[in-house]
Order: C-alpha cells, then sequence, then structure tokens
C-alpha cells in the first residue's frame, strides 16, 4: 500500500506536538486507562494536546474506516478506541477544570479556532463521510463513530454535564 504525502504530513503534525511536550523535561506524565496524557499544562499547551489528540482521534477513525469495511468487523475496534479518547479527554478536563475561569475561556477560544480551522481539512472530511456511509448500513456504528466529533466534551466538564450527565456521573464529575 502506498502511503500518501497528506497523510505522511498529518501523521507529522499530529506527532510533532506531542514529541516536543516532552523536551523541557518537566511535563510529568499521567495513566488514564492505558493511555498517558501530559500534567502540569499552560492553558495554551492543554489547548494545543486537547486539538492534537482530537486530530489524532479522526486520523484514527479515518484509517479504521479506510475501505468502507463491513460494520460488524470494525465495530468493537470503534467502540474501544471511543472509550480509549475518552479517557484522554477526561484527563484533560481535569486539567482544565482546576485551572481559572480566565484561562478556561482562553482554552475554549483556542479550541473554537483550530475546530474550526480543522473542520476544512481533508481528514475530517474523510471521517464524515465515512462516519455517514455507515448510516444505513450499521447505524450503531455510525453513533459511536458520530460521537468522535464530539469528543472533545469530555474535556470541558461544564459542558459533559449538560450535555451528557450519566457520563459526567461515571467521571465523577
Amino acid at each position: 500500500m502506498k502511503t500518501s504525502p497528506f497523510l505522511y504530513l498529518l501523521c507529522l503534525a499530529l506527532l510533532l506536538p506531542i514529541m516536543s511536550c516532552g523536551q523541557s523535561g518537566e511535563k510529568e506524565e499521567s495513566a488514564g486507562s492505558d493511555e498517558v496524557v501530559a500534567e502540569g499544562l499552560t492553558p495554551e499547551e492543554l489547548a494545543e494536546a486537547i486539538m492534537a489528540t482530537y486530530r489524532e482521534a479522526v486520523g484514527d477513525i479515518v484509517t479504521l474506516t479506510e475501505g468502507l469495511p463491513d460494520g460488524q468487523s470494525i465495530y468493537d475496534d470503534a467502540v474501544s478506541m471511543k472509550e480509549q479518547y475518552v479517557q484522554k479527554f477526561v484527563a484533560y478536563g481535569k486539567q482544565k477544570e482546576a485551572m481559572s475561569d480566565a484561562d478556561r475561556s482562553a482554552i475554549d477560544r483556542k479550541l473554537r479556532l483550530g475546530m474550526s480551522s480543522f473542520y476544512r481539512d481533508q481528514a475530517y472530511k474523510a471521517y464524515m463521510e465515512a462516519t455517514n456511509s455507515y448510516m444505513s448500513t450499521h447505524r450503531e456504528l455510525q453513533k459511536i463513530l458520530a460521537d468522535f466529533n464530539v469528543i472533545t466534551q469530555y474535556a470541558d466538564f461544564e459542558l459533559l454535564r449538560k450535555q451528557l450527565p450519566e457520563e459526567a456521573k461515571r467521571f465523577g464529575v
């Protein structure tokens, strides 16, 4: 299989923020499930980490659905992937929750700008096409894939409490 230059650049763009995060030696790591997220981030770093993780999640869904395999064959992987990313976003949410109102607002502004830009990205378009393609063939999978569109709400506990109160309770937020 030939790797496209776009996919290579997308992977590089996703990995650079993650790789540069540990260069200062000041960031501690915390395990959430099997995943690790940086702790002690500044508001700007946290917004960047949330955005990078969102891009990564969408990229993983695009990879999982490449060629539009039978929905049943990828359903369990999609459910597992969603939970892994939820755990990451909850860990980010705990950091965000501990910040001042001004810092949380700064994070929200940066995320709105990042999301607005990402929605025009080819990876996001491929994600939406894949998600929509399962509407008629595997509705349960389509719902899981659609959840990735708003998965960053797990990093915003105020929003999580309003939109998914049962999930907020599950995480004790």
